[in-house]
């Protein structure tokens, strides 16, 4: 859906994508059997994979590259909120309610923002508002008076008028140079040949012709990995192992929610500020968007740290608060690593970066379906499934906690280098 994106727009897409997602999600809580459930979650599945990926670059065409800090962080919150509130919910509604209430709870809210979707989203591909005509425009007008003149912040420009631009605030801002197509931050992009447009997707040849968002890739798919065989030990833990009742053990899983929440604040107030002072202290900022990874450095050694804990702590079987302390740093973990790779790619490929988000996820939508298969083939051979976790823990520490700092070393070479589609 990324493509079709970047073609006919963010809305159209989005408001398509979310009204499939909410009837086949509907459809999920009529089903009879095994098979239908497992075919409408599949689809279900791969419609709402476009409002998830959509999401993020909304948010950051909407706002300037200084500005969108803010809500692009309260964004990447939902990979680690969500599934905590969602466990939350699901073990106090299937105590109370039969299972397919929660299908039906979570079509219900999905109405509602599909709603406000209609009502309030605007459109901010910027090639497709400039092939609008004017009076589509006018019609539009909330989002075609809202322009990124400059990188710093978005300021508010009314059609057919010869006024100087004035930032949202309302105060005057001073005269500034659009950036050129051919900056720097904007020369790293990929072509694919138009004979293999037809058959292969542009996500799949970023993914396969692209070292940045390859590495990337597979630095999220072990993130989210680590985060959800954790997160499927939680509730069996506190359940089997402590003697708690269902609910109970579900609010466990706060913790994580608690610990990205903490994330996101030092994210947006300290390390962001401490990135942006290192752009303007360097001569060469324009050139470096690797400045990014500086930040994602020391927050990403919370990960494997929380992992361990956990791992460590539930095969000893103490108390329920140590388990807790490994919880809240995993979830720091999951943002800081999650947060600034988006902000990265977004500000690499430019127009392109709905295309290398979706490439850049590819894996970690595979291990969506893939984990629950392995954990289920773990539990029925009797491994030792702390075991297993410890050994993700170590195996992350040697790969994905490096991979910032090489990042931020070499990345401007590997930005440098022709890919195979040019």
């Amino acid at each position: 859906m990324a493509p079709l994106s970047e073609r006919y727009g963010r809305v159209p897409v989005m408001r398509s994508g979310w009204m499939l997602f909410i009837i086949l999600n509907i459809g999920c809580g009529f089903a009879t059997n095994q098979s239908q459930l497992f075919f409408l979650r599949l689809l279900a599945g791969i419609a709402a994979g476009g409002p998830i990926c959509l999401s993020q670059i909304i948010l950051a065409e909407m706002w300037g590259r200084r500005a969108r800090g803010t809500p692009c962080c309260l964004n990447s919150l939902v990979v680690v909120v969500g599934p905590s509130i969602g466990n939350v919910l699901g073990g106090w509604t299937i105590e109370s309610f039969p299972w397919r209430w929660i299908f039906w709870a979570t079509s219900l809210i999905s109405i509602v923002q599909q709603i406000l979707v209609i009502l309030f989203l605007p459109e901010t591909n910027k090639a497709k508002l400039h092939t609008t005509s004017p009076t589509v425009q006018m019609s539009d007008i909330k989002l075609s008076n809202i322009t990124i003149v400059d990188d710093d912040q978005s300021q508010i420009i009314h059609p057919n008028s010869n006024s100087k631009p004035k930032s949202i605030d309302g105060k005057s801002t001073r005269p500034s140079t659009p950036v050129k197509e051919n900056s720097t931050l904007d020369q790293h992009r990929f072509s694919q040949p138009n004979f293999l447009t037809k058959f292969i997707p542009p996500p799949l040849w970023i993914f396969f012709h692209d070292p940045l968002v390859f590495i990337l890739s597979v630095q999220m798919g072990m993130i989210y990995a680590l985060f959800y065989m954790v997160q499927t030990r939680i509730i069996s833990f506190y359940h089997h192992d402590l003697n708690e009742s269902t609910e109970m053990s579900s609010l466990h899983v706060l913790s994580m929610s608690l610990g990205a929440i903490c994330a996101s604040k030092l994210n947006t107030r300290g390390l962001s500020a401490i990135c942006d002072r290192l752009r303007i202290v360097s001569e060469r900022s324009r050139d470096r968007p690797e400045y990014k990874f500086r930040c994602m450095i020391p927050g990403i050694l919370l990960l494997p740290i929380g992992a361990f804990c956990f791992g460590l702590i539930t095969n000893i079987k103490s108390s329920w608060l140590l388990p807790d302390v490994g919880l809240f740093c995993l979830g720091a973990g999951v943002i800081f690593g999650f947060r600034k790779a988006g902000s990265y790619i977004i500000d690499t490929f430019g127009d392109q970066a709905a295309s290398a988000l979706a490439a850049m996820h590819l894996i970690r939508r595979i291990e969506s379906f893939v984990i629950p298969l392995v954990i289920n083939l773990t539990i029925k051979g009797r491994f030792k499934y702390e075991l297993i976790i410890l050994g993700s823990t170590l195996f992350s520490l040697l790969i994905v906690c490096p991979m910032p700092f090489l990042l931020f070393t070499y990345g401007p070479r590997i930005r440098r280098l022709p890919l195979s589609g040019d």
